[in-house]
């Protein structure tokens, strides 16, 4: 049962009142919520005379958001931080393999080439691409992801180029984050053995349960690869716990039972999962129609309600479980926070390719038009095509202005999907997807009412990490 706090509500509840016209309301299972868009605050309402705001029914407001409650202007809050942030890369995919052993049927990079030749990034060239990075990066903190293709299949590079990147952030001050994306059918062990005692996080790429995954991830001669996969990531966790792997799953439409998939990855020794949904413009599809993918919403819709029930209910437990992006929107909601504003590629992002040529991201590649330029002269970047993205960054698309999600949604954040469907960086129209995305946030607003003291405990998410990393007695740092 929510504690009527209203007491200590009452003078922000008076301003609130005055911008009703502002508010959102809804209503899930029989009960009402509102969200107030100045504040980005929730409350569930208590009321039997529909939802008009009078003065002396204050009381029948519940707050669900943490306090205190209290009105911005996050238009503000967006320019100031912008204006705080430096260019530069403090995230960077640096592509040691453009080759992988799996041949998945969603894959983006079209089997691990990219659409272009096979080829492993060389040592000399990893090198330059550290120096090119850190040296760029005007942040305190930079994180290299070491991405294919697969990574494993370049081991001696990943290796050489993993101690070189921590004794070139030491000497540069710098705090280094180290992730390796792979797609778990090598041994990572040694990984983690060169890993050890550095902030690391290795994301292992599984679409369990096994005939789920078999089907959309075999091995290049059409062998199934969950077995293998699964006996590498047991031996790992045996060896070094799991406080520092996530699962990353790709689901499509007609295997959308999210619950038992993420049963599966939780068996297995997962306590962090990324889940993300093919799309039409995976494969890089220049020729998209704006209306596909609209008939898949409504069973993408029921499927996070299901998954998000069934989350809520594992979290009043105690289970130790991030879920993203559930875990994201979640926490956004509870602690009124703004969701990353918009993509951050080619001005704090970077993707680098095993012939030293810098793309804004990982999905660029193989968009010529798209390169910044070379890491054997990051100096040289081009400028025009850094500013247009930088634009593209800050922009607050017309459509989003009005409406109550705006800082919860993620939409309409990515550049290269504007590129495939407006064929411009800065142009955002996707209309389409707008309903959706409050459909999706108003019944995750309903499920975060029903968690428990325990339940929210979760989103003290160091603290909580701390205890796991205890439970596994193994030190992990949370990237």
């Amino acid at each position: 049962m929510i504690i009527n706090r209203s007491w200590l509500l009452r003078p922000s509840i008076r301003s609130l009142m005055s911008n009703s016209e502002r508010m959102h309301h809804f209503s899930k299972e029989g009960r009402n919520f509102v969200v107030d868009p100045n504040s980005l605050f929730l409350f569930e309402r208590k009321a039997r005379s529909g939802w008009s705001f009078r003065k002396n029914s204050t009381d029948k407001l519940y707050p669900i958001s943490f306090l205190p409650l209290r009105t911005r202007d996050f238009q503000s809050e967006i320019r100031a931080e912008f204006a705080r942030r430096k260019r530069g890369p403090d995230y960077t995919f640096l592509n040691i393999s453009h080759s992988c052993n799996l041949k998945c049927v969603y894959c983006f990079a079209k089997g691990g080439n990219y659409n272009g030749l096979t080829a492993l990034m060389d040592q000399t060239t990893a090198k330059n691409a550290v120096d090119a990075i850190i040296s760029s990066c005007m942040a305190p903190t930079v994180t290299i992801n070491f991405f294919g293709g697969e990574p494993l299949l370049n081991s001696s590079v990943l290796y050489a180029t993993i101690s070189y990147a921590i004794d070139a952030a030491i000497i540069n001050r710098k705090t280094l984050n180290i992730i390796v994306t792979t797609n778990g059918t090598k041994s990572f062990c040694e990984l983690g053995n060169r890993l050890n005692g550095t902030n690391h996080r290795i994301a292992i790429s599984i679409d369990g349960p096994r005939d789920t995954h078999n089907l959309q991830r075999p091995f290049r001669n059409g062998r199934p690869s969950y077995d293998t996969i699964t006996g590498n990531i047991m031996e790992y966790i045996e060896q070094f716990g799991a406080a520092n792997i996530t699962a990353k799953s790709t689901w499509k439409t007609q295997h959308n039972d999210l619950v038992s998939l993420v049963a599966n990855l939780k068996s297995i020794g997962f306590h962090s999962i990324y889940l993300s949904k093919e799309t039409h413009f995976t494969n890089g599809n220049a020729n998209l129609s704006k209306t596909q993918g609209l008939e898949d919403l409504p069973a993408v819709l029921k499927a996070y309600d299901n998954l998000a029930r069934w989350y809520v209910g594992e979290l009043n437990v105690g289970t130790y479980l991030i879920i993203r992006p559930l875990y994201t929107i979640m926490r956004a909601i509870l602690y009124s926070e703004i969701i990353r504003y918009r993509c951050m590629a080619g001005t704090r992002g970077w993707c680098v390719v095993p012939q030293g040529s810098i793309y804004p991201c990982h999905r660029f590649v193989e968009h010529k038009e798209y390169i910044l330029g070379s890491v054997y002269s990051s100096d040289k970047l081009s400028v025009k095509l850094v500013d247009e993205l930088a634009s593209a960054e800050m922009l607050t698309p017309p459509l989003c202005l009005s409406c109550w999600a705006q800082y919860w949604c993620f939409s309409n954040r990515c550049v290269y999907q504007n590129v495939l469907m407006e064929q411009k960086l800065w142009e955002i129209n996707q209309p389409q997807y707008c309903s959706f995305m409050r459909e999706l946030l108003e019944l995750i607003c309903f499920h975060i009412s029903n968690l428990n003291k325990v339940g929210k405990k979760i989103f003290n998410l160091k603290k909580m990490h701390n205890q796991q990393i205890q439970r596994t007695q193994k030190a992990a740092p949370l990237i």
